[in-house]
């Protein structure tokens, strides 16, 4: 098979197509970022976010509730990695829903302050980057790798996050952040104890999606919260 476009950086590799007179067709020397599922690329190693067209999107300030689902289903975030940013626009428009708004109604004055105040950050997402390398793959050569998960929930949000431990023979630690969930708690009212349990059920989800994402056979711990109404 013939390959027509790559990018790497690892030198080794590169100079073994440069030597055959196929340099040309390293994009990542060219454009120093490539595109990967839908996310960027950077040679450093290390993958980010490119919200541009959701910012000229956003742009438009519409005021009124069927702009929001629109502007959020732009967004590309695998692994749910901006769930604590993207939930926050899911909460305004449950809001709009708690007001029995219709799809073409103005949004009240308080609700379109907090939607303009959240669409102005989303440039701030270009600054967020996610190691590419996890370090798991070291495993057995003096890295020790484990995983710990954390569920909590309130009366308006709940969720999980998946992180992952490496430490080196030297005691060197690295911590990566493999996936996270979070979701806006129903419109019927709902016990925090049982919101408490979602949480936990989201935890277990992402226990399984991690193992894959990682090498197995490794130690996990799992956090909740400690308050009375996290044992309910």
């Amino acid at each position: 098979m013939r390959i027509n476009q790559w990018g790497s950086n690892s030198t080794p590799f590169t100079g073994v197509f440069q030597e055959d007179g196929s340099g040309e067709r390293n994009l990542g020397q060219a454009a120093n970022l490539l595109k990967v599922l839908g996310m960027t690329w950077k040679p450093k190693d290390f993958l980010t976010f490119s919200p541009d067209q959701v910012v000229e999107f956003a742009q438009q300030r519409g005021e009124t509730k069927h702009f929001v689902l629109p502007t959020t289903a732009k967004l590309y975030y695998p692994l749910r990695r901006l769930s604590p940013f993207v939930v926050r626009a899911k909460i305004l428009f449950q809001e709009t829903r708690k007001r029995n708004l219709r799809w073409d109604d103005v949004r009240p004055e308080q609700l379109l302050k907090d939607w303009i105040a959240w669409c102005d950050e989303l440039a701030n997402l270009k600054g967020i980057r996610v190691p590419r390398y996890n370090g798991a793959g070291l495993l057995g050569n003096g890295i020790h790798v484990a995983l710990h998960i954390y569920a909590d929930a309130s009366t308006v949000v709940y969720g999980a996050v998946v992180y992952l431990l490496t430490t080196d023979d030297t005691g060197a630690t690295t911590t990566t952040q493999l996936l996270a969930e979070g979701r806006v708690a129903p419109l019927k009212e709902i016990t925090l104890p049982r919101l408490e349990l979602m949480a936990g059920l989201i935890a277990a989800r992402l226990y399984n999606v991690g193992i894959q994402l990682a090498t197995p056979n490794y130690p996990e711990h799992v956090a909740r919260d400690p308050s009375p109404q996290g044992r309910g």
